[in-house]
This record gives structure tokens, C-alpha cells and sequence, in this order.
């Protein structure tokens, strides 16, 4: 496993404002960019990326753009336009040299219509796959928060997704474990789809809103997910995703590591 830092803390400042503070930390070897809002990716942006993990011996995985995109939409229009959209973020992600692309698994209109839209999410995510390949990255589908009308909530409906895209080996649930707390699935998650785990997102709430809190801040039972974790056979990125400079995030979360040897 390794520990990292995502740039959401940054994603309503500006990017030179985000690239100054990874030139001033030392202790964050992994990056998750957002490549959305003030933080998105331009060719000179994946330049100035490339050029400090040189320097700095960084490595990027990459979270693709989620404001207004739905690859599960009913609209066919809507629906192809937000593909497309998912699809340059890989070939970013590529340019990057990243291992994993983060996904949004969609969302839905009305209850009535959750299961057209599931089916229309499977379809976008084997698309999207299917380009990964030739790129060597790996599509991880996020679970989403509860509240927002998000697919892929619960983790018994993730596991009859992921069990109707059995054949894609390249794609593999990002566990976002705020997201998890709002649901009451964290535990679900970990025992029930604990092995489709290929990535981690980490943040606290207070077990009913979105808020991003540095881990200890909310009421995530984190004895729970680094104990969990264990038992899986996740081997990947575990990245502080905080709404504030996440340093503070990774250290803890990297003393709780330790301590758990």
C-alpha cells in the first residue's frame, strides 16, 4: 500500500497554487490530481506535473472530471458527451504516467428508472475500459454518498455490478470510505466487497454529510478500515482526500499505519 494526498483541497483555488504546495512537500510521494474546476488538466499543467516527478520522484493517479458528467444518463446525448469527456481524462492519465483513473459510477433520476440507469453505467464503464487497456490504466469505480441519488451506494449492489462486469480485469472499486460512513456501509464494503478493492479514498464526516474532515474529525470507525483492509487482498493507493491541506491528513493516517505494522 502507499499513502497519498488528493489536490481537492485546491480545486477552488488555482492550479499555481496547487503546484507551489507539491513543490514545498517533501513527505507526499503520491498524487491524486482532480482534473476538474480550478485543478483540471491542460497539456502545459501535465507538463509542469511530469516535469516534478522528476525531480521530485512523485507518482500521480488521476480522479476524472465529475461536476455535470453522467455516463449513466438516460439522455443518450448527455450520455455520450460525458463519456467523451471521461474518455480525454484517461488519455490524461496516460500522459501522466498514471497506474489508476478514478470514476463517478453515475447517478439517477428516479428510483423508477435506477436499473435502465445501472445498466447504462455498465456499458459506459466497459467502454471506458476497454480504452484503459491500451493505455495500461485502471479504472476504479467510486462508491458514492448517500443522499445524492449516486449509483453504486450500497455495497450489495456494488457487488451485483461488479459481478455483471466480471470480464473486465482492469476495473476495480475505489472504496471511499467518507462516502461509506454516510451510507452505513463502511462495514458492508469491507466484508462483502472487500477483494474488488483497488483503491482508497480517505476523509471523515459526521456520518451524514459529504464533509471531507481530516480522519479523526468525524466518526468513521477507523479501527475498522485499517483492520478491514488487512483482510482484503488491496495492494494499492490510499489517498487523503480533505478539503484542507491534507498534510496533517497523511500524517495521521501514516502513524495509524505504523501502529498497525
Amino acid at each position: 500500500m502507499k499513502l497519498g494526498a488528493s489536490s481537492l483541497f485546491a480545486i477552488a483555488r488555482s492550479f499555481k497554487s496547487f503546484l507551489n504546495y507539491v513543490r514545498k512537500t517533501n513527505s507526499v510521494k503520491v498524487w491524486e490530481i482532480i482534473d476538474e474546476a480550478e485543478t483540471r488538466l491542460t497539456p502545459l499543467r501535465i507538463s509542469e506535473l511530469n516535469d516534478l516527478a522528476r525531480t521530485k520522484g512523485l507518482e500521480f493517479t488521476l480522479h476524472a472530471p465529475f461536476l455535470d458528467v453522467n455516463f449513466a444518463s438516460l439522455s443518450p446525448y448527455m450520455r455520450k458527451a460525458s463519456l467523451k469527456h471521461l474518455e480525454n481524462s484517461l488519455f490524461k492519465a496516460y500522459l501522466l504516467g498514471c497506474r489508476v483513473l478514478v470514476v463517478h459510477g453515475g447517478f439517477y433520476p428516479h428510483v423508477s428508472v435506477k436499473d435502465r440507469a445501472y445498466e447504462l453505467s455498465r456499458d459506459s464503464i466497459r467502454k471506458l475500459a476497454l480504452k484503459a487497456v491500451d493505455y495500461g490504466v485502471k479504472i476504479a469505480v467510486e462508491n458514492g454518498p448517500a443522499g445524492y441519488s449516486f449509483l453504486y451506494v450500497e455495497a450489495d449492489e456494488v457487488l451485483k455490478q461488479f459481478s455483471l462486469l466480471s470480464e473486465l480485469e482492469n476495473v476495480g472499486l475505489c472504496l471511499d470510505v467518507g462516502h461509506a460512513n454516510t451510507s452505513s456501509e463502511l462495514k458492508h464494503f469491507l466484508q462483502k466487497a472487500g477483494d474488488l478493492i483497488l483503491h482508497v479514498h480517505i476523509h471523515d464526516n459526521d456520518g451524514k454529510r459529504d464533509l471531507h474532515l481530516y480522519p479523526g474529525e468525524g466518526t468513521v470507525d477507523w479501527h475498522l478500515v485499517f483492520e478491514g483492509l488487512k483482510q482484503t487482498s488491496f495492494d494499492g493507493y490510499i489517498i487523503v482526500e480533505t478539503a484542507s491541506s491534507p498534510l496533517l491528513g497523511v500524517k495521521t493516517v501514516e502513524k495509524w499505519l505504523k501502529a498497525r505494522g
